[in-house]
């Protein structure tokens, strides 16, 4: 939890932590602007939630931490393809949007979702609501046409 609390400390805009942090000297600092929920990125954003279930849902700075950061992703990540109107999440790299969805980002679906039926509020709040209708647009897949099967 210390090393949580120290990102804590630094300034994430939008709740987006890079992928690099120096942490050889103190305090710690952002080694780069690039934002990924897949490949560098999947674990800790996977953890923010865990963190706070894990310690019996009392300590809410780590709850506030992943709603902020779910925000952000929501906000500033999460578009959707045409023609085919299919949800995924870009990146960030040197504060351009890289429309691709790396594929360790898959987590965050159901992540998305026990964040929504876990929240504070209860499942009816907005943010809950926005959280569950999220996740549930990244982990719709259409089946596959007759044409195209094996």
């Amino acid at each position: 939890m210390r090393a949580l609390d120290e990102l804590l400390k630094l300034d994430a805009e939008f709740g987006l932590y890079p992928t690099f942090i120096y942490n050889s000297k103190q305090p710690p600092s952002f080694g780069n602007s690039d934002i990924s929920i897949g490949a560098m990125g999947d674990s800790f954003y996977e953890y923010l939630l865990k963190v706070w279930l894990q310690g019996g849902k009392r300590e809410m700075k780590y709850r506030h931490m992943y709603d902020k950061s779910v925000n952000g992703i929501i906000d500033k990540l999460v578009h959707m393809s045409r023609p085919n109107y299919l949800t995924y999440v870009a990146e960030l790299k040197r504060g351009r949007v890289v429309h691709k969805m790396d594929h360790l980002s898959c987590f965050l679906g159901g992540n998305l979702a026990l964040g929504a039926y876990t929240h504070p509020n209860g499942l009816d709040s907005l943010t809950a609501q926005r959280q569950l209708k999220t996740g549930k647009q990244l982990a719709y897949v259409r089946s596959v046409p007759k044409r195209l099967r094996c």
